[in-house]
């Protein structure tokens, strides 16, 4: 096996790396395409002669990767939208209390004069 593919199998196959790394990684390569960047990884090991369960695998990782890319776009949207709401109620919250304070002043400013 050529070192350069064994290199790449090996960077492929790592564990750890981010949804988000990968995900610029594959653009880098397919020049600001995520997909071309698959096509070139599978192209290169068409071009190498390496059997197609090898191929296969490298396909199936950058699958895997952009699974986890989707995944975490979703749990990022969820998790923006939770953070809305509870801005939201908080500031509610605040201008409610805030509503009350202000009532409470002009009822004492009234009895007052």
């Amino acid at each position: 096996m050529p070192k350069d593919t064994e290199i790449i199998m090996n960077l492929i196959g790592e564990k750890g790396k981010s949804a988000a790394k990968m995900t610029n990684v594959l653009k880098e390569i397919g020049d600001g395409s995520m997909g071309d960047g698959i096509a070139k990884i599978a192209d290169y090991f068409m071009s190498e002669g390496k059997s197609v369960g090898r191929l296969q695998g490298a396909i199936g990782v950058t699958m895997v990767v952009s699974l986890v890319c989707s995944l975490y776009k979703v749990v990022k949207n969820k998790k923006h939208k939770l953070d809305g709401e509870k801005i939201i109620s908080s500031l509610k919250k605040a201008s409610a209390e805030s509503d009350t304070e202000e009532s409470i002043n002009n009822e004492i400013n009234n009895k007052e004069a």
